[in-house]
């Protein structure tokens, strides 16, 4: 019977954070490592000095403070370069 409280509670507490934030969970972005300039791109770069700066952030966060020069939108540039980051061992994106 615990398990499914547990189940119950998280499933709870998933829909109300999912309700607050207009009906969709911001996954966690977590820093793991520096990348050396020859290894990104500029724009890679001022995603993960965001994120080391900030150690911890959900997605939502981290592009609303994100401060690159570029033409397209900082949301855009996010998933673009987000692979990347991951494959690269850079940061650890969480649901």
């Amino acid at each position: 019977m615990a398990n499914k409280k547990t189940a119950s509670k998280k499933a709870a507490t998933k829909k109300s954070a999912a309700a607050a934030n207009g009906g969709r969970v911001s996954p966690t972005v977590k820093f793991k490592k520096m990348a050396e300039e020859k290894d990104l791109p500029p724009q890679a770069l001022g995603i993960l000095k965001a994120v080391q700066k900030k150690g911890e952030t959900t997605v939502k966060e981290l592009v609303a403070s994100l401060k690159i020069e570029s033409s397209q939108p900082m949301s855009a540039l996010w998933g673009f370069y987000r692979a990347r980051l991951i494959k690269g061992g850079y940061i650890q994106v969480a649901a």
